[in-house]
């Protein structure tokens, strides 16, 4: 989880920040809105430290007091949005409850226009930059490793459990975060396209609840739109696991 020295690190609510954390915060945001900017209004790759550092009104070492590379910093407002997310579920103790139902109002909860902002200018960098993927493959990754039991936390068998059905949630909300990005208009995001987010959010992780069993939300045309692929009956479970055979010798031979 972040801790007290993170950039990403949430004060507690009824503890107000001091005037030190608070000059913290606004070097931070400085930073990031200058990186933004620079990046949205030119090549990414033409950007330096020393460019943020100078229009940010930074030293250079004050910039890696606060970010290890320029991609960090680029990344920082999607990493806050899923450590907000993390620390948000954290609080709630999601041990033992139903963590998919858990998650979906948790983003409900967080997913407003102030932090989907900043969020969705990366996003629309990105797109338009692959090579700046890995950084936010990370920041995903992060939070994940967040979420799930450290080795001394539960049980083998539950940290398997949670394991995977954290990876697999966080994975789903991952893909209606990119899906939502691929249709962002250029213009400045709106409360529309908040509600729109948690829609494709809620739509994801019921997929996932339901086994991935085909939604009565596909039409025929979404059906059609892309070549054939290996898709579910409506309504169909998947196949049990024990259904399979136990080695691959006890497999009918391939002919």
């Amino acid at each position: 989880m972040p801790t007290a020295d993170s950039p990403t690190a949430l004060a507690a609510p009824n503890d107000p920040p001091s005037r030190r954390e608070l000059n913290r915060l606004a070097t931070r945001r400085a930073i990031i809105d200058t990186v933004l900017r620079l990046a949205e209004t030119q090549d990414f790759s033409t950007v330096t430290v020393e460019r943020v550092a100078e229009e940010a009104g930074v030293s250079r070492r004050t910039f890696f007091n606060y970010f290890r590379s320029l991609e960090e910093a680029l990344h920082e407002p999607l990493r806050e949005l899923v450590a907000r997310t993390a620390v948000r579920m954290e609080e709630q103790n999601p041990v033992g409850t139903d963590i998919l139902g858990l998650l979906a109002r948790t983003l409900e909860e967080i997913l407003s226009l102030e932090l989907l902002e900043p969020a969705a200018r990366v996003l629309l960098i990105t797109r338009e930059h692959p090579e700046l993927r890995e950084a936010g493959l990370r920041t995903w990754d992060d939070c994940v490793r967040s979420l799930i039991p450290p080795a001394d936390q539960g049980t083998p068998a539950l940290r398997l459990y949670l394991s995977t059905l954290v990876r697999s949630a966080m994975a789903v909300a991952q893909s209606a975060v990119e899906t939502w990005a691929e249709d962002l208009p250029d213009a400045p995001v709106g409360e529309a396209d908040v509600l729109r987010l948690r829609s494709l959010v809620a739509q994801a992780l019921g997929l996932l609840g339901q086994g991935f069993a085909l939604p009565s939300w596909l039409s025929e045309a979404d059906l059609a739109s892309c070549p054939p692929l290996p898709l579910p009956v409506v309504g169909q479970a998947p196949a049990d696991a024990n259904d399979s055979p136990a080695h691959p010798a006890d497999a009918p031979s391939a002919r």
